[in-house]
């Protein structure tokens, strides 16, 4: 008699099992899982690279945006403090010569300068009338910037007016709190100029005339951006200081893109070259398993596959997804028994 093999069937059972058992399972998400997922998808944006990207560049736009804004308040007020000049401020005279303090006075500011003489009323000073006051104002490099004269004179009074004062005023005069003598007040310069007076020179052009005391004044006529800065003080601060914060925002903004765009935009294109490639990668991988997928698929749902055997029976063997297993046991079973029916016959013979 022939001989039969009767492996193959066997082996066919086995590749239709494998490729059965291969077949990806379908896993439905469950209701938490849902719910999990929903719940933590906040989360998980919140946390994610970009975020964190953003929360830091968020951080270190605003700390710096602080940092600006103070160091922009703080110019204006040390602008503030160099550029407005004193409104009004005395200082003692030497005559001939006197030297102003450091900064005493503003380049480009209109001044009005008076002398403040403290005369007193002695026959000699009366007998004078009319003298003149001359005043040369000197620059840091003791050059003249300008020179002016003006007239003065002690204030006439007639013998009787003079006496009379004098009984009148007497017990003021013996206690001290009182003096004999005159203030005059001469406007010598009205006018602005380029340079910093730095010193100043008076000359009384008048001969044997007595002086208790001499002073100068400075009084500044504000005009222009420093009249503005005075009088509207909170106005300009605000305005100065945002024309300040805008300009250093500005110049931030244009170091921050051009650090980020020498030192980040490599590493930026990198990670979206890395990110393509990953998704293409994964669109090639899912569609090869969606291919042996559909191989499996097809080889499964052929029904019932036939397996021949000595005596022309055919053994079914169910290919569903449940009973795959059971069906290539009961299969394995129904080989055997055929063989060993087959090695009795041949020991009849």
């Amino acid at each position: 008699m022939p001989h039969h093999s009767l492996t193959r069937p066997s082996l066919d059972i086995t590749r239709v099992h494998q490729r059965q058992t291969s077949k990806p399972t379908n896993t439905i998400p469950t209701k938490v899982d849902t719910a999990m997922d929903t719940l933590l998808a906040p989360l998980r944006a919140a946390s994610s690279k970009p975020a964190r990207r953003a929360y830091i560049t968020t951080f270190l736009l605003t700390t710096s945006a602080t940092f600006l804004l103070l160091i922009a308040a703080a110019t204006y007020i040390a602008f503030y403090m160099n550029y407005i000049p004193d409104l009004s401020h005395r200082h003692t005279l030497h005559l001939q010569y006197s030297k102003l303090p450091p900064a005493a006075t503003k380049p480009n500011q209109h001044y009005t300068i008076t002398l403040h003489l403290h005369l007193p009323t002695t026959p000699s000073n009366l007998a004078l009338g009319n003298f003149m006051t001359s005043i040369t104002l000197l620059s840091p490099t003791n050059s003249a910037i300008t020179t002016s004269r003006r007239p003065a004179t002690l204030t006439h009074r007639t013998p009787l007016l003079e006496t009379l004062d004098t009984l009148l005023r007497a017990p003021l005069y013996l206690t001290g709190l009182q003096s004999q003598s005159e203030r005059l007040d001469v406007a010598l310069v009205d006018a602005s100029f380029p340079q910093q007076i730095a010193a100043v020179k008076v000359v009384l052009e008048a001969e044997a005339v007595g002086v208790y005391g001499a002073e100068i004044e400075f009084t500044a006529r504000l005009q222009g951006l420093r009249w503005w800065m005075w009088n509207r003080r909170v106005l300009t601060f605000l305005v100065a200081t945002a024309l300040f914060w805008g300009f250093e925002v500005g110049a931030m903004a244009v170091v921050w893109w051009a650090v980020w765009s020498y030192f980040g935009g490599g590493g930026k294109a990198e990670e979206e070259e890395k990110e393509g490639r990953e998704r293409v990668g994964g669109g090639e991988a899912e569609g090869e398993g969606e291919e042996l997928y559909a191989d499996d698929e097809e080889t499964g749902t052929e029904g019932e596959i036939k397996v021949k055997e000595e005596e022309g029976r055919e053994i079914a063997v169910d290919s569903g997804l449940g009973s795959m297993s059971e069906s290539a046991s009961s299969s394995r079973a129904r080989v055997a028994e055929a063989g060993q029916r087959r090695r009795r016959s041949r020991g009849k013979d």
